[in-house]
């Protein structure tokens, strides 16, 4: 994104936090255009920090706000799959199954956004671990849209 190029070309740092804010440093580089700019494309820039981040802040990030958020996770409704799951930490992920929640880990929603699959493969995935109450380990793209079908 031109955006974050040029901030970086100022020596201006971006950087996600897990309450979803976008911390800018230092201040004193950060003018009022500059501002409106990052306000104007907000979610343009949280997704590519996101996609610059590795595994491991990803899913320390969501496990912090999975954490903040109340404890247990949360209950989202999701409406691709016309279904309402939790996402929660492993804590957490077998008193929700319990309660008849598909659950999702971390790990998982992690996995789902680097392959980036499409409605109806989200769909597929989600009606499988809920059939199977299975687990999403890795979720490439390429794997998701066609290999398993090459392979049945």
């Amino acid at each position: 994104m031109d955006l974050l190029s040029n901030l970086h070309k100022k020596g201006i740092t971006a950087v996600l936090l897990p309450d979803g804010r976008i911390k800018l440093s230092p201040k004193d580089k950060i003018t009022d255009d500059l501002r409106e700019q990052i306000k104007r494309h907000r979610e343009e820039i949280k997704k590519e920090l996101i996609k610059n981040m590795s595994h491991e802040e990803l899913c320390q990030t969501i496990t912090e706000e999975l954490r903040n958020y109340g404890g247990r996770g949360m209950l989202v409704k999701l409406n691709v799959v016309d279904d309402e799951v939790a996402l929660t930490t492993p804590k957490h992920f077998e008193e929700l199954k319990k309660e008849g929640y598909i659950v999702y880990l971390p790990e998982e929603i992690i996995s789902l956004l680097i392959a980036t699959p499409n409605t109806q493969t989200l769909k597929t995935i989600h009606e499988i671990k809920a059939v199977f109450d299975g687990k999403v380990y890795s979720a490439h793209a390429e794997y998701m849209e066609g290999k398993c079908k090459n392979n049945l």
